[in-house]
């Protein structure tokens, strides 16, 4: 189970110019589809999904405050399983951090859990009250009087750069990624599914099977 949200100011105020033409649910839940469909390799069976328009809708936004999905997924073994996802916008101004991102995974032989605002630094003052300080996307290090950075951010980027660079060179082939990276045919099966979920939240929360692949 997912449950990823932000603040209010977020689709009222920052992506307020887009915010109409998609969903929360395309927005954050398309993360957890990936992660999950990268993992598993599992096959989307059906999805279903319902969603709720109050608060923007006061605001003169015409998009869902929340959206909650169901996926059924199909492992290459036949067997099944269920992944939930809700999402929301309209968390108050006054929560700790900008997103919260939670993920639960249950198995037969064990129990994954992951609070991504979580990272064990909190801070507590007068003027700015709690803070839940995310050190790890980016941060800046001094070595040798000089300032340097590092962080997954940085690292993700500089993946992202080193194959290209190997790629353009013929030392790896695009083929050899697949299954190692978030290829652009890797997006093909998770975009599949956001439709089905769009279609869906259109049939007032039915079913909607998603076509063999």
């Amino acid at each position: 189970m997912v449950l990823y949200s932000q603040r209010k100011s977020i689709p009222s105020i920052q992506f307020r110019k887009w915010v109409e033409k998609t969903t929360i649910f395309q927005y954050l839940g398309i993360h957890y589809i990936d992660m999950v469909y990268f993992v598993t390799q599992a096959t989307p069976v059906r999805a279903t999904a319902v969603g709720q328009k109050n608060w923007l809708s006061s605001q003169g936004i015409d998009t869902y405050d929340s959206v909650q999905g169901n996926i059924e997924w199909q492992l290459p073994s036949g067997k099944k399983f269920n992944q939930y996802i809700l999402t929301n916008w309209i968390d108050p101004e006054s929560t700790s951090a900008l997103s919260e991102q939670n993920i639960r995974v249950i198995g037969t032989k064990g129990r994954y859990e992951s609070d991504q605002k979580n990272r064990g630094n909190t801070m507590v003052t007068d003027k700015k009250g709690i803070e839940e300080i995310n050190p790890y996307f980016i941060g800046a290090y001094q070595i040798d009087g000089r300032v340097t950075y590092r962080g997954y951010g940085i690292d993700s980027i500089e993946t992202f750069l080193n194959d290209v660079v190997q790629i353009e060179e013929g030392t790896v082939r695009i083929e050899d990624l697949e299954g190692r990276r978030s290829t652009f045919k890797q997006s093909i099966v998770p975009t599949a599914i956001l439709e089905s979920i769009h279609l869906s939240l259109q049939k007032n929360g039915e079913w909607v099977t998603l076509p063999p692949r």
